[in-house]
C-alpha cells in the first residue's frame, strides 16, 4: 500500500469511529455494537462525500436495528441481551429477517436492463437484481457465491477466480 493510500485509510477509520460514537446517543436503549460495512465508503475521493457515506450507514444501521428489535419477539433469533454484538443480516423479498445463507449455483440467464447492470437468474430459480450499474465479467454457466452484505436487502455476489463483486438484492 502507498503512503497516501494508508493516510486515505485512517482517515476513512477515523471517520466511521466518529460517525459511530456520534450515533451513541440512538444506541442508548441498547448497549450491543452494530457491524456497519464502509468498504465502498473509503473509495470516495473527498473527505465530505467519505463523512456522508459513513453517517448514512451508520443511520442505515441504526434504524434498522431499532426496526428488527420492536418487531422482535422475545424468543426471536434477531433480539440479544445487552452487550452482545448485532450483525444485521439479509432480508428475505418479503421483508422478513433470517440468519445468512451462503447461495452457490449457476448463472442460467443474465438480463441486461441498463449498460452494466443485470438481473441474473439462477439455475436454483433464484433472481437477483444488481443494485447500481458497474462492469463485471459475468457470463452464463458461471457459478456464483452470493453473500449477505449486512445492509438490509442487499447482498455480495462473487465469482471465483474474478475480484470483487457486485451489491445485489433478490427479486424472486
Amino acid at each position: 500500500m502507498a503512503r497516501g493510500e494508508f493516510k486515505a485509510l485512517g482517515i476513512a477509520i477515523a471517520a466511521a469511529a466518529a460517525c459511530l460514537a456520534a450515533s451513541a446517543a440512538a444506541r442508548a436503549q441498547d448497549s450491543g455494537d452494530i457491524t456497519v460495512e464502509i468498504g465502498d465508503c473509503v473509495d470516495l475521493e473527498s473527505p465530505e462525500e467519505r463523512r456522508a457515506c459513513y453517517a448514512a450507514r451508520v443511520d442505515a444501521a441504526v434504524q434498522e436495528r431499532e426496526r428488527s428489535a420492536a418487531t422482535a419477539s422475545p424468543e426471536s433469533p434477531s433480539s440479544s441481551p445487552p452487550g452482545e454484538t448485532v450483525r444485521l443480516q439479509g432480508a428475505t423479498p418479503d421483508g422478513a429477517q433470517h440468519p445468512p445463507t451462503d447461495v452457490v449455483a449457476t448463472i442460467a440467464e443474465l438480463r441486461e436492463t441498463v449498460p452494466n447492470s443485470y438481473v441474473i437468474t439462477l439455475e436454483n430459480g433464484q433472481a437477483w437484481r444488481q443494485m447500481e450499474p458497474k462492469w463485471f465479467p459475468l457470463r452464463v454457466g458461471q457459478e456464483v457465491r452470493i453473500l449477505p452484505s449486512g445492509w438490509g436487502k442487499t447482498f455480495r455476489l462473487s465469482v471465483q477466480g474474478l475480484s470483487g463483486y457486485l451489491q445485489v438484492e433478490r427479486v424472486r
